[in-house]
């Protein structure tokens, strides 16, 4: 690589690498979302245990450990021997440092984490790569790094397996949300609303009541 020009990755296939990324990663989110959905419902409905105050403590541990993950998956992959994401390997991409060599796994991480720069000048840091000369973002110029092209692409190919893959995941949770949890919040729902009608009316004083008026 360092006898030659490498062939560096332009702002398309980047954010088509990108595209497969969050494919993925949606999975993920989707299976977090309902079991968050689902436990809010329980914690919902049985707050007479006095553990409805803990969704709030359960949805911040959720966004830090989603933030840990994800950091830590664009990271390990990109300083892995593969040195790219599973949206990189199939856009046939790879991260590199100045030089052509493997990036730190500490250096990953600063990449990473100055991505939050480029989002916050209005996305212009990730939009720099259309424009610069070898196409790095400003999360790849705090960093010292560099995306080429370096393998075949199969972006096609993985676009199908993954969207295939993301329609029969969302198929079996929703089935299973529907065959199983549903049934069960609902009758829940409704054991609630039974008890809470008769604190509020009891049967022996509403017909004595009903008895005694003109």
């Amino acid at each position: 690589m360092n006898e030659k020009e490498p062939h560096y990755a332009g702002f398309w296939r980047r954010n088509a690498a990108y595209v497969i990324d969050y494919f993925v990663i949606s999975i993920f989110l989707l299976i977090l979302l309902l079991s968050v959905v689902a436990l809010g419902f329980w914690l919902g409905l049985h707050n007479h245990l006095g553990v409805i105050d803990q969704v709030d403590q359960l949805e911040i541990w959720i966004n830090i450990i989603l933030g840990l993950s994800l950091l830590l998956y664009f990271a390990g992959m990109e300083s892995s021997a593969k040195q790219a994401t599973l949206g990189k390997m199939a856009a046939g991409l790879v991260v590199t440092d100045l030089q052509g060599e493997r990036i730190t796994f500490l250096r990953a991480i600063g990449r990473n984490l100055a991505k939050i720069l480029s989002a916050l000048v209005l996305g212009i840091g990730f939009l720099m790569v259309a424009f610069t000369k070898r196409k790095r973002g400003l999360h790849d110029k705090v960093a010292g790094t560099l995306v080429v092209k370096q393998n075949k692409s199969r972006l096609l190919k993985v676009f199908l397996l993954i969207f295939l893959f993301w329609v029969l995941v969302i198929g079996g949770l929703g089935y299973f949300f529907y065959v199983t949890i549903l049934p069960q919040l609902v009758m829940t729902a409704q054991e609630t609303q039974i008890s809470g009608k008769s604190l509020e009316t009891p049967s022996g004083v509403s017909s004595l009541e009903k008895t005694l008026s003109p």
